[in-house]
């Protein structure tokens, strides 16, 4: 999000809630992450996962031209 008039969101946020945001499975979430059209997980420890909410708003604004 380089857009100088929105406000960069550093908020966290799991993977079910970046599910809902998408509508994507966690494990469509997860191909996409391999190929590199879906912004990585972010590994909080053993059990937990989450993505950076800005990194997923600004793949929701171009979902088909984005490549990490």
């Amino acid at each position: 999000m380089s857009d100088s008039n929105s406000p960069i969101t550093h908020r966290l946020i799991r993977i079910a809630e970046a599910c809902e945001l998408t509508s994507l499975s966690n494990s469509r979430l997860w191909q996409l992450e391999q190929q590199g059209k879906f912004p990585k997980r972010i590994r909080l420890g053993h059990r937990t996962s989450v993505y950076r909410l800005s990194d997923v708003e600004e793949w929701l604004k171009a979902p088909i031209s984005y490549q990490q």
